[in-house]
């Protein structure tokens, strides 16, 4: 793959997942005022979670499938995304009031909520996850080099399938029986990690061929997994008597199944391309800016949504609102990090 290459396919999935993480910080803007918006924002809620996992994939088929040795990791990677961080922290912190100065240590502790919320972004934990998979990827590519299709199945089992699964049922447990003791830590986060898992699924399905077969049986799995998804947050929240309850991460079972279906439909699809070349460019114009929607998008928000005329929209439907927010959201990002982009030491940055 050369460097200018681009992979429709991946960028449709940036696409879809930079959405999808913007409504995952705004789901509360539709209101939970009776039954059927009370299932739809959990329905919404449902589909938008594959975000991440999507996002980690698109990047392990993109960094798996070259080789990259330890310098270009630690000398370009991992500083590239620890400076955008660190600017989206400062301009974070002077819209909340603060003193930038402390973003420093703070972002050094890594703690992005409690006594930090305020200061660095709380929807950086992504950030330290992709840095461990930054500094993972050399070793990874040489591991992966002497797989057989076996060998990828089974990785792809044991980093998540069985995570997922033992990471769902700490909130089983607890509405159950009261308790979840040692169900989660100790032995996923110490032996295993699902990041890897997604990161080398994506890059195992970038150069496996799709067939119909699997691709249909992706859909019915998808459907399934989100139709689950939403009787299972209405079921819990109904339990706990809270209807913004919402036990459901990227690292749960439904979701993860549900990702990598999402994954293989879109590579079966779209690995062609499309012939509408206007769509293509929008679509890869979109993708590039998507690490700077992703850092920058949660103060546009607030703000955006306060506005008279964004409020009326809301009032009048918030699903249309919800729709209107986020594609204008995604509108003016574009246009700032395309511009920002033709700035040569930004280009590297973002």
């Amino acid at each position: 793959m050369t460097k200018d290459k681009r992979i429709l396919y991946l960028d449709i999935l940036k696409v879809i997942a930079v959405d999808g993480v913007i409504f995952n910080h705004m789901y509360w803007f539709i209101p939970a005022s009776n039954d059927f918006y009370i299932t739809v924002r959990f329905l919404l809620f449902s589909i938008v979670k594959p975000a991440v996992p999507i996002f980690i994939m698109v990047t392990g088929a993109l960094m798996l499938g070259r080789k990259s040795s330890y310098k270009e990791i630690f000398t370009k990677r991992i500083p590239r995304v620890v400076i955008a961080f660190l600017i989206a922290s400062i301009i974070y912190c002077l819209y909340k009031g603060n003193n930038p100065i402390s973003v420093f240590l703070r972002i050094f502790e890594g703690e992005v909520d409690g006594k930090n919320y305020d200061y660095i972004p709380y929807w950086g934990w992504y950030i330290y996850l992709l840095i461990a998979l930054y500094i993972m990827t050399p070793f990874l590519q040489k591991m992966i080099k002497s797989f057989k299709d076996k060998d990828y199945k089974f990785f792809i089992f044991l980093f998540i399938i069985l995570v997922s699964i033992f990471n769902s049922l700490p909130t089983f447990t607890s509405a159950f029986l009261g308790t979840s003791d040692g169900v989660n830590s100790n032995l996923t986060t110490s032996l295993f990690s699902i990041g890897v898992g997604y990161y080398v699924f994506g890059y195992y399905i970038s150069k496996k061929d799709i067939s119909r077969k699997e691709n249909l049986i992706s859909i019915i799995i998808y459907f399934v997994s989100m139709i689950f998804c939403t009787l299972y947050l209405l079921f819990f929240s109904r339990r706990m008597g809270d209807p913004g309850y919402f036990p459901l991460e990227y690292s749960y079972f439904p979701i993860s199944i549900a990702s990598m279906c999402v994954f293989i439909s879109f590579k079966y699809y779209f690995s062609k391309g499309i012939k509408n070349e206007l769509l293509v460019k929008l679509i890869t114009t979109i993708s590039l800016s998507g690490f700077g929607i992703y850092l920058f998008h949660v103060p546009l928000v607030e703000e955006i949504h306060k506005l008279p005329f964004m409020m009326n929209i809301f009032n009048f439907n918030p699903l249309l609102g919800t729709v209107c927010l986020i594609s204008l959201i995604i509108f003016i990002l574009t246009i700032v990090f395309y511009l920002i982009r033709k700035i040569p030491i930004f280009r590297k940055i973002f």
